[in-house]
């Protein structure tokens, strides 16, 4: 994990190319569909090593 920097929904959102309601609706109802989160507090942190691992684990071929 990117021990320096822990970044927010609104960089995940950009990073994934879809809103930020989306991500909070993802993380409310199917958080199975969103990369591992850190929590802290009431704050919800994403590590950017995490995500770009995850992303490269549900790349679909093909399509």
């Amino acid at each position: 994990m990117n021990k320096n920097r822990l970044m927010d929904s609104t960089w995940l959102a950009e990073r994934l190319g879809v809103s930020l309601s989306t991500i909070q609706k993802l993380r409310a109802y199917h958080p199975h569909k969103l990369p591992k989160a850190v929590r802290i507090g009431r704050a919800v942190r994403y590590d950017p090593e995490t995500v770009e691992s995850w992303i490269m684990d549900n790349m679909q071929e093909g399509v």
